[in-house]
């Protein structure tokens, strides 16, 4: 790449940084103040609320619901795609990155259109959301490849899970 080309590259990328971080900042001082650029007084109103504490508690839940189901469901795919021979193997894997391609306010409102009527009437539940949060995120059990684990021959095969796929699947449960 020739420099001027990198200098181009490095003053988007620096502009876009930039633009982030105050992002975050102002984040964080709309914390701080009645209302940010109207209002800029100083005050910790925001956090005598105690419904807001609750939002926060729910979210973590609701969360952990998906990232689990989402977890177990990507494993099980990733097995699947690799260890057995499937007829639909592709047509899976296909299905499964889906979700990665596709915005989540769009996957969001077909789930609304879809659920919104018989046999399922899920809209405006919590279960609607799960599904959503956990199905946009089983992709990332594909990086799951128990084929290329160096498994141990003098491990027993009930053991295998605890002490080498389960430590070395680690980063795929961060990801979520």
């Amino acid at each position: 790449m020739n420099k001027g080309l990198q200098g181009i590259t490095f003053g988007v990328n620096t502009l876009m940084t930039l633009f982030i971080v105050i992002m975050f900042i102002m984040v964080v001082l709309g914390a701080f103040v009645q209302i940010i650029g109207v209002n800029n007084t100083l005050t910790f109103d925001h956090f005598s609320d105690p419904s807001g504490w609750n939002f926060i508690y729910t979210s973590v839940i609701v969360s952990l619901f998906a990232a689990l189901l989402a977890a177990g469901l990507g494993l099980l795919q990733g097995y699947l795609t690799v260890r057995k021979n499937i007829p639909a193997k592709k047509f899976l894997e296909f299905v499964a990155l889906f979700g990665l391609a596709v915005p989540g306010t769009v996957m969001g409102i077909g789930y609304v259109l879809i659920f919104n009527g018989p046999p399922f009437f899920l809209t405006g539940t919590v279960l609607l959301l799960v599904l959503n949060m956990a199905f946009r995120k089983i992709g990332v059990g594909l990086g799951w490849n128990p084929g290329s684990v160096n498994c141990n021959k003098s491990i027993h095969r009930w053991r295998k899970p605890q002490q080498i796929w389960v430590p070395n699947r680690y980063g795929q449960f961060v990801k979520l």
